[in-house]
């Protein structure tokens, strides 16, 4: 017996460890919130950036974003400071090591590095406000490579080359034209209630030309009184001269 029992051992510790609970990988999320929306031309509008670490502990990150320049502006929220800038989030406590927007290319760099105090949950990274320059559908998307450590958008786990991030959501953006066309069904509206106000107002003026039946009468009792008259007079002028 004595003879087996290291094999029994060495057995039942592999058995153990094969049915060990597997650990369970990072699936952090970044995303645009709200992530559409229906614009007028000249129309500002906000859209922020937020991070879903699940239930891992970030330490940082970068948000890389690309819009259409042709579409979209983005209004710079620090005029104290040259270039471009986005509103920073509430994520983490310390400032970001980069914010910056380059309008010529359509770019947005939101860092935050890596030696932040750990955060969880969902968070905000930063507020971008855009300006709605022309119509057309505006595109909003993440530079995003899973398999790359720079150059990409990231959220910074605990330790080197930790990469909490699996998936993010863009953003699309339908801007249209702000002017009312002529002929649009208000104005034709408009028009159909001021003809029938003219015609109500047509109306009563006709109305009001017509005499009441008390009118009527009151003239025909005047013109009987005064052939009376005539008679009565004529009758007198007859026998004053005969």
């Amino acid at each position: 017996m004595k003879k087996f029992l290291p094999f029994l051992l060495f057995l039942v510790t592999t058995t153990a460890v094969l049915f060990l609970p597997s650990p369970a990988f990072a699936a952090a999320s970044m995303y645009l919130d709200p992530a559409s929306k229906n614009l007028k031309v000249d129309e500002v509008f906000s859209v922020k950036i937020m991070i879903d670490t699940q239930a891992s502990q970030a330490v940082g990150g970068a948000a890389i974003i690309n819009y259409d320049t042709n579409l979209l502006e983005v209004q710079d929220a620090d005029n104290t400071k040259s270039g471009v800038q986005i509103t920073v989030g509430q994520a983490f406590s310390k400032e970001p090591i980069l914010n910056l927007v380059d309008p010529t290319t359509g770019k947005i760099t939101l860092d935050y590095g890596n030696l932040q105090s750990p955060v969880s949950g969902v968070v905000e990274l930063g507020t971008i406000n855009f300006r709605a320059k022309n119509t057309g559908s505006a595109q909003v998307h993440f530079v995003f490579n899973p398999t790359s450590s720079t150059g990409t958008s990231t959220l910074a786990g605990p330790g080197s080359n930790n990469n909490l991030l699996t998936s993010i959501t863009d953003g699309n953006y339908a801007i249209s034209s702000s002017t009312l066309a002529l002929g649009a069904p208000g104005d034709a509206t408009e028009s159909s209630e001021t003809t029938t106000t003219t015609e109500e107002t047509t109306t009563t003026t006709e109305e009001t030309t017509e005499l009441p039946e008390t009118g009527i009468f009151e003239v025909t009792l005047l013109m009987l009184g005064l052939a009376g008259l005539f008679l009565v007079g004529g009758f007198g002028i007859y026998k004053a001269f005969r």
